[in-house]
């Protein structure tokens, strides 16, 4: 498995995880709108080229705030 930046360019695979692992899934918009937002930071987690999961932040250093963590539920332990 590897991290990666989550950019812009994965708000489909974010959208299709977001709608396979939770109960009240963010929309197409409110995933477009964070990872353009300028202190949001997101990391993706794949494995053989599958997108498995994502987190995404909120940094304002020096803290955090996770919004979000999302790991597709055949991924789970």
């Amino acid at each position: 498995m590897i991290l990666r930046g989550l950019h812009p360019r994965d708000a489909s695979s974010v959208l299709a995880m977001e709608e396979a692992g939770m109960d009240a899934p963010w929309t197409a918009a409110q995933i477009a709108s964070e990872l353009h937002f300028p202190a949001s930071i997101g990391f993706a987690a794949e494995a053989d080229a599958v997108f498995l999961g994502f987190a995404l932040f909120r940094y304002y250093p020096p803290e955090s705030e996770l919004l979000r963590l999302v790991v597709h539920p055949l991924s789970r332990r």
